[in-house]
């Protein structure tokens, strides 16, 4: 029996940069396999999106507790933060693609696409692979192409990706969320009465926002926060607790443990970084 590659995340993965255009690759290419069986777990997922499509054989993947095959014009789609598994069997060769990627706007974009965490379907196979091989080739670093032209050619793709139910428009009830959470996220805000606003019960209001926003409306509300937050830490003006408090936080030690959630490190890391980063050399 030929002996598992095995490729650790926490280990192998190489580091995400920040946050800062709209939509941003941060990897691409493709994979073929036959030969060693090859696994790759991420206990903590990663810090952008990541999507792997299979073009042929299979893939077996881990999502949400149960280990299911990804097959041809099959693919799954990894949010931020999600445990990853996925292998690849020596007895069967396969063929796929995948990108990670990330962005302010990568999860409405997302949403605006229908496509939430899990596994889809592409409807156009062929069309898809073609869209993976444009992105890969424009982000090969002899390319010459810039980061403007990479993002649309991802922005085409996800469009591509986008299965049947995506280009229905969101229902008014989650339009409606959506707008209000943007406007009101650093007030207190609970969940059952942006419900009741649509005149949804709790249960059923929380569904529809996942199934067309990807995420609950709590996790989004958290990630408005957050990112209001990372742009006020990169000026040394305002004090951890006065950011904490800006965004809606009346406890700072919360705050702060929220925000290593999403970003995996402090605040206070965080302005250091930029800081750093912002320093003459």
């Amino acid at each position: 029996m030929q002996k598992e590659m095995l490729h650790i995340g926490e280990i192998h993965d190489h580091p995400i940069p920040e946050e800062r255009s709209f939509l941003s690759v941060n990897g691409c290419g493709a994979g073929r396999y036959n030969g060693s069986p090859y696994r790759v777990i991420r206990e903590k997922g990663r810090k952008d999106f990541h999507i792997l499509l299979s073009e042929s054989g299979f893939i077996t993947v881990y999502y949400e507790g149960r280990y299911e095959r990804l097959l041809p014009g099959q693919f799954i789609l990894y949010y931020p933060g999600q445990r990853q598994e996925y292998s690849f069997s020596s007895e069967t060769p396969s063929v796929n693609s995948w990108v990670h990627f990330h962005g302010t706007s990568a999860l409405s974009i997302l949403s605006d696409c229908g496509l939430s965490g899990g596994i889809h379907t592409v409807q156009n196979k062929a069309k898809a692979e073609q869209k993976f091989e444009k992105l890969a080739q424009a982000h090969h670093p002899t390319s010459g192409a810039t980061e403007t032209q990479k993002s649309s050619i991802l922005l085409s793709l996800l469009c591509t990706l986008s299965d049947k139910k995506s280009t229905a428009p969101r229902p008014e009830a989650v339009q409606n969320a959506v707008r209000f959470l943007h406007a009101n996220y650093t007030a207190p805000i609970e969940i059952a009465e942006l419900a009741r606003m649509n005149n949804l019960s709790p249960s059923r209001f929380q569904h529809v926002f996942k199934q067309y926003v990807g995420t609950s409306p709590h996790h989004y509300l958290l990630s408005l926060k957050i990112e209001h937050a990372k742009e006020l830490l990169t000026s040394d003006v305002q004090s951890v607790s006065a950011v904490a408090s800006i965004v809606g936080f009346e406890d700072a030690y919360y705050f702060s443990r929220i925000f290593k959630k999403f970003t995996g490190i402090t605040p206070g890391a965080y302005r250091k970084s930029q800081n750093a980063e912002n320093t003459p050399v």
